[in-house]
């Protein structure tokens, strides 16, 4: 049996990365759709939730959570790649809010222009 030529590695490759997508789209959107059913639920939870430990921990270890989550902070701001990596995030998730219906419907987009 002869190895398999680039061409149809490449095609079996991009075959496998759709049905990856397809997975994760469909695991997303059950999220997502639980999500939205359940907003006020999630809010309040949080809410009460994040009281309820400012309530019941200590100010000193609040404050050492606090310094350690948000210390790096100001690096971050001061660092000049933070921006491009931003601009970078805003807009993959522009991108995927916008392709969610296409994604939803089954109609996916090729991107390398032709139709198999």
């Amino acid at each position: 049996m002869s190895d398999p030529t680039l061409r149809e590695r490449v095609h079996r490759a991009r075959v496998d990365a759709e049905h990856a997508d397809r997975q994760l789209i469909n695991c997303w959107q059950s999220w997502h759709k639980r999500f939205d059913r359940h907003r006020l639920a999630f809010l309040i939870g949080g809410g009460l939730l994040g009281g309820l430990t400012l309530a019941m921990v200590s100010p000193k270890h609040v404050s050492r959570v606090r310094a350690f989550l948000f210390g790096g902070k100001a690096s971050l701001v001061r660092s000049p790649i933070i921006a491009s990596l931003l601009a970078m995030l805003w807009t993959a998730l522009l991108d995927t809010s916008s392709n969610t219906d296409c994604h939803a419907e089954g109609a996916r987009p090729s991107s390398s222009g032709d139709e198999r």
